[in-house]
């Protein structure tokens, strides 16, 4: 570990000041970031949508549920950038089934209503733990689980006020004499238009808020 080259002060913090680093970092990197989430999660919405017929809300599930497939290279990337080493997007792309696959089984079901995904993260990618190792490994990094819990809560809110909020702005654009459906009606408007605006609105929100995510999970783990 070649400390000169960290881009981050190391200190002691708590938890809260640790989640405010995290949300620094994402800023700071924001744009290669939320391209590798976006790289990620776009197929799998498409999949979802054409696969999931008349049933528009299952699109919207399917992306939160498949979150462990998009949020680890982020992660890979961060853990790397922070001590100066931009890894290129294509070589990360290149690494995300090794990065995704260890206990991906886990990540998709019993551990998928983790509210501490964000914090355990890192234990399991980047030092490779799992199974007795790894919990004897979050005991001892326990202090920051509270926190960590908050995050996902506060996550959690802020999706799903960004994504009513784009239904609302996409209703509000639409001149009022050309409004066919009430705004609660826009999800299941005709002809798959519902099934659209809630994948186009699920994918941006979600990608805005995912670097923040992942990057104050990580800056809890370090501190």
């Amino acid at each position: 570990m070649e400390l000169d080259r960290l881009q981050i002060a190391l200190r002691r913090r708590t938890p809260w000041e640790a989640i405010d680093l995290g949300f620094v970092i994402a800023r700071r990197w924001f744009g290669p970031l939320w391209r590798l989430w976006f790289v990620g999660a776009l197929p799998v919405g498409l999949a979802l949508f054409l696969l999931g017929g008349p049933e528009s809300w299952w699109v919207g599930l399917g992306l939160w549920w498949c979150k462990p497939l998009y949020e680890p290279p982020l992660l890979f990337w961060m853990s790397r950038a922070v001590f100066a080493d931009q890894t290129p997007l294509r070589e990360v792309l290149r690494q995300w089934p090794r990065l995704v696959a260890p206990q991906l089984l886990a990540n998709l079901t019993w551990r998928r209503f983790s509210p501490v995904r964000s914090f355990s993260m890192p234990v399991a990618l980047l030092e490779g733990l799992s199974g007795r190792a790894r919990r004897e490994r979050l005991r001892l990094l326990g202090r920051n689980q509270h926190a960590a819990t908050w995050l996902t809560f506060v996550g959690m809110h802020l999706e799903t006020v960004l994504e009513l909020g784009f239904f609302v702005g996409v209703y509000a654009m639409i001149p009022e004499e050309l409004r066919w459906v009430d705004l609660d009606e826009l999800f299941s408007a005709p002809g798959r238009i519902g099934e659209w605006l809630q994948l186009i609105g699920g994918l941006l929100c979600m990608s805005v808020i995912a670097p923040f995510y992942v990057a104050a999970g990580f800056a809890l783990y370090l501190h």
